[in-house]
This record gives C-alpha cells, structure tokens and sequence, in this order.
C-alpha cells in the first residue's frame, strides 16, 4: 500500500467535487457510478448530507461508510433495491445519478454508445440503456477522468443523455424533471448555471489554469471572471478518505494528472508509468523511501544497488513493493561479482527497470530480458546508444554534461538530438532537468521522458542530511567541477574545500588513497578480495580504464558516503549537477512531480493555443 500522508491529491479534491454534487439534496437515493463518485457520494453522507440513500453499489441499501473496494466490510444495511426495481425509482423516485460520458457537448448532450456515424461506428460502447430515462426523469451529474477535447465536443456522435436544449425542445414532458447538476473532471468542476443553460467553468483544481480547461475543451466555455478554485478537503475529510473510504487508494489510479497527449509517451508505457519522469538511481541516496515515494507520485522510482549487499537490495526492493505497488527500477553495476544473482532477484520479485550506470554485458541484457526486466543502460555518447541499441536494450538515457554523474564534454542540448535522430528506441534524457518548461523541452527534443538526480536528492524524501541539503541550496550554476580526482573518470561535484584539495593531489598521492578506500568499501558490503579483483579486471576489460583508474574507483563511494549518509562533506564529496543552482526548495515527491507535470501542461497548452491562432 502506497503512503498516504501529505497534502490533498487531485484524486481526493476530484473527490470532493463530486460529493458537492450531493449538497442540498437530502433524503434522496444517491447513485454514484465510478470509484471517484462513490467516494464522494460516501463523503457526503459521512459528512454534510446524512440523510442521503446510499447502494452498497449492487442491491443494498446502506446506512453506514463501506469502504471502496474492501471485500467483506461490513455493512448496516436498511432496505433492498433489486435491479429489477431499479427503474421504478428511475421513473418514479427521487434519485441523483453521478454517470460517465464518453462525449458531452456544451448544453449537457452525453454520448456513452458509440463514436462514428450510427452506420458505422468506429468505437463501439455500452450503448444507450439507462442513460435516457436517467437524464430525463432524475437529477444528473457527470464523472470525467481525463478532460480532453476528445471528450468536450461540438457535437455528440450519440446523443444518450438529453442536454438542456434537446429537453427544452421535447417541451414539459422531457424537461420537468430534467436537470443536469455539474460535470466534474480531473481538472475542473464545470456546471449549466447560465442564462442559456450554456456549459460554464465553475472552479479549476489546485495548480490548473483557465488556461488548461479552455485549451482541453472543444467548444467555447462561459467562462466568468474570477474562476475560483475548487474546494480542497478539510483535515477531517481527508482523515475520512484516507481511513474509512477510499483506505486502498483505489481513487488515485483513476484521476491521471496527465491531461495533454504529448506527455502520454512511449517509456510511460514501456515502464508502466503515469508520467515520463524517472528518478536516478544515486549510491547512498536512493534507497526504497525516495524510489517507492517516486513511483507511487507516477513516476519511476530508482533503487541505487551499486552501494548496497545482496541482502540490503533484496531488503529495499521488499521495502518499495510494501509501500507501492506501482512499477519501479534497481540501478545494477555489469561488473558486481554478484550481477547475475541480483538481476535473477530482479526477476523473481517483478521489478520492472534495470537501469546502469554504464553499459552493461550483452549477455546480462538478454538475461534481464528473459525475466521481463526493462534495461535501460545510461550513455554519453551516440556511438555509446548505437553500441546497445544493437544489443537490444529498451531505452537509453542520455546524460549531457551538465548531469551530476560520469559526463562528457557534449551538453545534453546537444547530445540528445543527435541520439534520437539515431536510435529508434525510447529515450530518457538527463542532465539540467528541474521543472516542466525542461521536460517540453526535452519533448520536442524527441526524447520520451526526463531523468533527474540532483533535483530528487533536494526532496523531503530523500535520506540526505538536512544540513547537507542545506549546503545544496546554497550553491549557484557555477559552484560545481568536473574532476577525475574522485574516481578517475569525469565526475561533476559540488565545489567544497576538500574537492580543490583531492584537485591539487597528484596521482602519487592520490592512489594510495583509494587504495584505503578499497579496503573499507570491501569491508562494508563483503566482498572478498577475490571478487574484488575480479570486478577491477571487469572493470579494465568493459570501460576501458587503466589501472590507476581501476584504484581510484574505490574513492567514489566511500567519499559520497561520507557526505551523503555520515553528513561530513569536509570529509567526502557531493555529487551534483549545475542544476543546483536553479533548485530553492525541498518539496515531498509528490509535489514535485505534480507541478513538473502541470507546468508542463501549461507550456504545451500555451502552444497549442499559438498554433490554433
């Protein structure tokens, strides 16, 4: 089960919307269609409409709170409603229905049967049972989980629902009754409250614009000035949600806070994720609270391996499945002398990426693909993608020079067009991302998704010292250097006193020193002297490194562990990308990637509207 602490999600203020519908209704029956409606039917009765008639979602009627999707929860039950019942109260009774609709045009017209012409339809739907004796004889509402122009038309290809023209046409007989309540999506509470009865924007959630709602509608909205904001729960609300209603958090997988199909792309499917957004896998930093918190925001949350024992991976990977259930990643090392038992860990525990540092052996590639891991191999160069593209990788990351980790001399502005006009499978891209302007950008790129380091390590997840974060927002663009004192290869760090120390050691000084370094890092994960030679030869044989390199790999973590774990940076290094310096606060996960997502939308809403004009 995923975390549920922290602010309202938009799930939950779509939620709350929807229980609105119900206010002022009374002793009425309240029939909720949907797990979002149903929460907030249950809401509304829980709290400020008791008296409204509540279905256990089948043939019951129940007084009490049945929490959503909890078989076997018990239920004070009042009274039986039959199906075969259901539509004496349809023509008959008193009864706020809260449906779907597949289309809806701007008088309330729904169509939830098919899309194409009546001849031929190209999709072909539930059909129109239920829905015309709903809207004509019953209050209506409606649920819309992804508010798209695709849904938000000019016209209806069916018309199954009445709006309020077509009931003002059909004269009393079909407009008595007939009243539509509001229309409720994942970015906005809409109603009918005009003089023609024209659909109108009533509220935007928290972090939608005006902006984002006209640009995801497909006919002109009445739009009034000001357009407040819906309605957050209150604290006793949300305990009521979190606790007694929706205890599953069964209502966050139905509200996507992807609403523009450019952000809907191909690693979103490959990965199983809501967002294109993945979080690095950084030795001593992201272990199972920072990739769990990642993954159950929606994006891809990975688990750095590199730095951790057999057992302490299989401990973590156990950790993130308790506290999510979304799919995730393990940052692997090719040249571990245990590669090949964690990557069948991999396998038997379901984890969905292999990420690496550098590229991997083809034969782990096709070993991880045999158990349904995803390998995504990090480069820094287009012969490096062309080299495992060829070997069949899924996705590349591409890391410019501006990332946090081993980096070339090529920006990603510029390395990552030259990737994607060369490879044909997914890429990531990594190096200087931080808000939702960087992730359009890499989109029109041609990349598939953004990767970050520095910017989740600057999270309230993340299980860095806070006075090492501290230190973080303290630097600007410039307070960073690439050096090879760390590990022998290119590393970027964060400028410190030590970091102009280890640049002014020579090499004689400078191996010895790794050469200790080696001996504690042996002696934190357990690895033999045997296997330890063993992965220095890998080493030298699969990135091409002396052995004084070989050496100096030992400093990496033991001096990352200093600064990041002990929260020494006089004594170890902090491994950084220039992005530090545009980054001033410590949001949770969640937020971060919310407002990555909604700026987003925004930027690309904000073209969208270029190009119409």
């Amino acid at each position: 089960m995923s975390d549920r602490s922290g602010p309202p999600t938009r799930a939950e203020v779509c939620a709350v919307a929807c229980a609105e519908a119900w206010r002022g209704d009374g002793e009425i029956l309240a029939n909720p269609i949907g797990t979002i409606p149903t929460i907030g039917g249950r809401l509304a009765k829980a709290t400020f409409e008791p008296d409204l008639v509540m279905t256990d979602g089948e043939a019951l009627l129940v007084e009490n709170i049945v929490p959503v999707g909890v078989p076997g929860a018990p239920k004070v039950v009042s009274g039986w409603n039959p199906y075969r019942s259901m539509f004496d109260v349809v023509w008959n009774g008193p009864r706020h229905v809260m449906m779907g609709a597949t289309q809806i045009d701007r008088f309330g017209n729904q169509n939830i049967a098919f899309i194409g012409t009546p001849e031929r339809p190209h999709v072909q739907l539930l059909g129109f049972r239920g829905a015309p004796g709903n809207t004509v004889n019953n209050t209506t509402s409606y649920w819309v989980p992804n508010h798209s122009p695709k849904v938000f038309v000019e016209r209806v290809d069916a018309v199954c629902g009445i709006g309020y023209d077509r009931a003002g046409e059909l004269g009393p007989v079909a407009a008595r009754f007939h009243r539509l309540a509001r229309v409720v999506t994942n970015l906005a509470v809409l109603d009918f409250e005009t003089s023609d009865h024209r659909m109108r924007l009533a509220s935007v959630h928290p972090g939608v614009s005006v902006v984002d709602v006209v640009a995801a509608t497909g006919f002109e909205l009445e739009v009034p000035a000001p357009v407040p904001e819906s309605r957050v729960p209150s604290d006793e609300e949300l305990r009521l949600i979190r606790e007694e209603i929706d205890p599953l958090g069964l209502g966050e997988r139905e509200v996507p806070l992807v609403s523009h199909p450019a952000l809907g792309t191909r690693v979103c499917a490959l990965f199983g994720v809501e967002h294109p957004i993945v979080q690095t896998g950084m030795g001593w930093v992201a272990g199972a609270r920072l990739a769990s918190a990642t993954s159950a925001a929606g994006g891809l949350g990975i688990v750095a391996s590199a730095t951790m024992t057999f057992h302490e991976l299989e401990t973590a990977i156990r950790e993130v499945t308790e506290r999510t259930d979304r799919p995730f990643g393990v940052n692997l090392r090719s040249d571990a002398d245990d590669v090949v038992e964690r990557i069948d860990l991999l396998g038997r525990e379901g984890v969905r990426v292999a990420s690496f540092a550098m590229a991997p052996r083809r034969d782990l590639v096709k070993r991880l693909q045999d158990h349904g891991v995803v390998v995504m191999p990090s480069i820094g160069a287009r012969r490096h993608a062309e080299k495992v593209a060829e070997w069949g990788v899924d996705a590349v990351l591409v890391q410019g020079g501006e990332g946090g980790g081993h980096t070339g001399a090529v920006p990603t502005t510029l390395l990552l067009p030259q990737v994607v006009d060369t490879v044909d499978i997914p890429v990531v891209a990594a190096g200087g991302f931080f808000d939702g302007r960087g992730l359009v950008a890499a989109l029109a790129y041609g990349a598939d998704g953004i990767a970050m380091g520095t910017r989740f390590l600057l999270t309230a997840e993340s299980t860095v010292p806070r006075a090492v974060k501290d230190l973080y927002l303290s630097k600007s663009v410039t307070d960073t250097v690439v050096t090879t004192q760390v590990d022998g290869v290119p590393h970027r760090v964060l400028r410190t006193d030590l970091v102009e120390r280890l640049e002014r050691t020579g090499r004689l000084t400078s191996v010895p020193r790794a050469l200790r370094n080696a001996v504690a890092f042996r002696r934190l994960t357990g690895t033999s002297w045997r296997a330890l030679l063993r992965e220095a030869r890998g080493l030298r044989r699969t990135q091409e490194l002396s052995w004084s390199q070989v050496v100096m790999a030992a400093n990496a973590p033991m001096l990352l562990k200093a600064a990041m774990v002990d929260g020494r940076p006089d004594l170890g290094v902090l491994a950084s990308g220039q992005v530090v310096g545009v980054i001033d606060d410590l949001p949770t996960v969640a937020e971060l990637i919310g407002r990555i997502v909604t700026e987003a939308e925004a930027v690309l809403a904000r073209l969208d509207g270029g190009r119409r004009a």
